[in-house]
C-alpha cells in the first residue's frame, strides 16, 4: 500500500463527468489529491484523504478517520473515491516532501491506514456496492461511480 498525488489533467477531465469530483489544488499545495488505491470489481479506485474538521466526529459509511491517539489527523473520503489508471498516479515519496511538518503528517496517517488496511479496503467495496446502490442520500454526496468508470474507459481509450 502507497499513498499517491493523481494528476491534475486527469482530475480536471474526471470533472467534466461529474461535478462533484473534488478539485486538486496541487498548485498551491493546499490539497493536492492524496490518497490510497484500492481494486473494486476490478477497477483502482483512488480513496483521497481530507482535512479533518469538526463534523467528523465518528466514523460513518462514507468516511473513515484517521487518528493519532485520539487525535483526529483526517479522514478517508470513500464518497469521493475516483477511478484511477497507473499513468494517471504518482507514488509518494515521503523524503522528497519538503515541508516536515506535511511529511509527518502524511507519515502517520500512512501508518495509521497501514494497518487498518484490510478495514479500509472492505468499507471502501461495500460503500460502493451495496451503500452506494441502494441509498439516495449517498449517492447525492457521493461521486457517482458508474459514470467516473466510464469516463475513465474514454480517457484511457478503453
Amino acid at each position: 500500500m502507497n499513498f499517491f498525488y493523481v494528476n491534475t489533467d486527469y482530475v480536471d477531465f474526471l470533472r467534466t463527468y461529474d461535478a462533484k469530483v473534488l478539485l486538486n489544488k496541487e498548485a498551491d499545495f493546499q490539497r493536492p489529491y492524496v490518497g490510497i488505491i484500492t481494486k473494486i470489481n476490478d477497477v483502482k479506485y483512488l480513496i483521497p484523504l481530507c482535512s479533518p474538521r469538526g463534523r467528523f466526529l465518528k466514523n460513518k459509511p462514507q468516511y473513515h478517520r484517521i487518528l493519532d491517539g485520539d487525535n483526529l489527523l483526517s479522514v478517508l473520503k470513500f464518497n469521493n473515491m475516483i477511478p484511477v489508471c497507473d499513468e494517471v498516479v504518482q507514488s509518494i515519496d515521503f523524503n522528497s516532501i519538503l515541508d516536515q511538518r506535511y511529511r509527518i503528517l502524511l507519515q502517520k496517517e500512512y501508518q495509521y491506514i497501514k494497518s487498518i488496511s484490510n478495514i479500509v479496503k472492505e468499507k471502501a467495496k461495500r460503500y460502493v456496492e451495496t451503500i452506494w446502490n441502494s441509498c439516495d442520500f449517498h449517492r447525492n454526496i457521493s461521486n457517482s461511480f458508474d459514470l467516473l468508470e466510464n469516463a475513465l474507459k474514454n480517457f484511457t481509450g478503453e
